[in-house]
């Protein structure tokens, strides 16, 4: 005769959600995430006859996955560099930044920590989206992006006017002018 029955079993701490099923889920602990693998058995019932238990081992690798966090949202004057500060986590070892506007990345764009320097284009916009992206991981998890969003202000602009010669009691006649990002002056 043959087996009839089958049992899951693990040599680490996590857990199935039915140890008789062919398709079980296995849920790994802690420490099995911690270890980077664990073994799993499956154990056939002892059927009659002269042929006895069977197991066979797999083992399961776990890759952690890859984070990515390009840093808080950033209001900048259009005369100022936007100094980037990405993170990376998991298992992610590059990135690669790219932008909806037309500035240009320094160092490069494969700087976790680069400055982006706006062009014309990107301050007549306004705003733009730097987007931070990880490399694809070695094993299964793939690769993750994170948005950071750049707003650009005009720069204040502020003229006393031209300079003035007045006689001495006389009142002088002001005529200053602001623009850009300046609503008073």
């Amino acid at each position: 005769t043959v087996a009839t029955a089958w049992q899951w079993s693990t040599a680490g701490t996590g857990t199935f959600d039915n140890t008789t099923n062919a398709s079980a889920v296995y849920t790994p602990s802690v420490a099995d995430l911690s270890s980077g693998s664990v073994t799993i058995s499956l154990t056939t019932d002892d059927p009659s006859g002269v042929c006895g238990v069977t197991t066979d081992d797999m083992i399961v690798t776990f890759f952690p996955f890859a984070t990515a966090n390009a840093g808080v949202d950033q209001s900048i004057c259009s005369d100022s560099d936007a100094i980037l500060g990405g993170t990376i986590g998991g298992s992610a070892t590059l990135v690669t930044w790219t932008s909806t506007g037309t500035g240009t990345f320094t160092p490069d764009v494969n700087t976790l920590n680069a400055t982006y320097v706006t062009s014309l284009a990107d301050q007549a916009a306004g705003f733009i989206v730097l987007t931070m992206t990880t490399n694809d991981p070695v094993g299964p998890c793939p690769s993750v992006s994170d948005d950071l969003e750049l707003s650009i202000s005009p720069v204040p602009l502020v003229s006393a006017g031209a300079d003035l010669v007045v006689c001495a009691g006389l009142d002088a006649q002001l005529n200053g002018t602001i623009s850009g990002a300046v609503i008073s002056g």
